[in-house]
């Protein structure tokens, strides 16, 4: 296989989108055992699934607390769960979280107003960030703007105005940044994370990522399908696929995620 690693700017940053995603509860959650359903997961409870397995049964998750993903995709009649819009804000399950999820810093902090033993997700996003000297969202999209003009790509990769980088419906917090010394510099050297997440708000909606979340998030993952030697990427560039009929794609030439859910709960 090619060598392959994934960059401190995906991993501390911008891969870090999803946990604005996430909803504070999912109902309906499953229903493969129709006597027995969950009718609605937590994000806390399924945080502590994934921790240490929720108190497995014999090494195995109860199938009732495996993800239906025909809920969560909208398949076959059901509707869809759909994730909460990306942006700076945190859902309350996942705002200040047990510490025992994290590796122990020397620069942990307590929440506040919470009891002991917890400690705020954003905050441990953002000194992760820093402890990593990772660039700042507008110094990093010059780069790869640069990058691109030398390569003669038309592509852009427009900068984020100072006003677009308000917190949305947190004057507070808006206010907070924009203090001192270090407000003045959080306008044009906006750590890349919170700056990532600005940039889905305002240039996809909340529905998609922006210009640089989305290129460095889409280069990264065909350069790991690439290294992976699986043929599909080829020195950059994507070679033809034809589905598996046996697969159950249903649609010519194409096997999507809705097809691999399909396909599960069918074996």
């Amino acid at each position: 296989l090619h060598p392959f690693h994934v960059s401190p700017e995906f991993s501390a940053a911008v891969f870090r989108f999803g946990h604005t995603m996430i909803r504070e509860a999912y109902q309906p959650w499953n229903s493969v055992d129709p006597n027995d359903p969950v009718s609605t997961a937590l994000s806390s409870q399924l945080l502590e699934f994934s921790y240490n397995g929720g108190g497995l049964t014999s090494g195995q998750l109860k199938q009732k607390w495996t993800t239906d993903w025909r809920h969560m995709l909208g398949l076959d009649g059901m509707d869809p769960i759909k994730p909460t819009a990306i942006g700076t804000g945190l859902s309350e399950e996942l705002f200040c979280l047990p510490e025992y999820l994290f590796k122990k810093s020397a620069n942990d902090r307590p929440c506040l107003d919470k009891e002991t033993g917890h400690l705020n997700l954003a905050r441990r996003t953002l000194m992760s960030g820093a402890l990593q000297f990772l660039k700042s969202g507008q110094a990093l999209a010059q780069e790869v703007q640069q990058k691109l003009e030398e390569a003669g790509s038309p592509c852009r990769i427009p900068i984020l105005q100072p006003d677009c980088l308000n917190i949305p419906e947190n004057d507070k917090a808006t206010a907070i940044m924009r203090e001192g010394q270090v407000g003045k510099r959080f306008v044009d050297q906006t750590p890349l994370w919170v700056y990532i997440l600005r940039e889905a708000a305002i240039f996809g909606d909340g529905n998609r990522l922006g210009p640089l979340g989305g290129r460095i998030l889409a280069e990264t993952l065909s350069a790991a399908v690439e290294a992976s030697g699986t043929g599909m990427i080829v020195k950059g560039k994507r070679k033809r696929f034809t589905a598996n009929p046996a697969f159950g794609g249903r649609s010519k030439g194409k096997f999507d995620y809705e097809d691999l859910a399909r396909l599960a709960f069918q074996v």
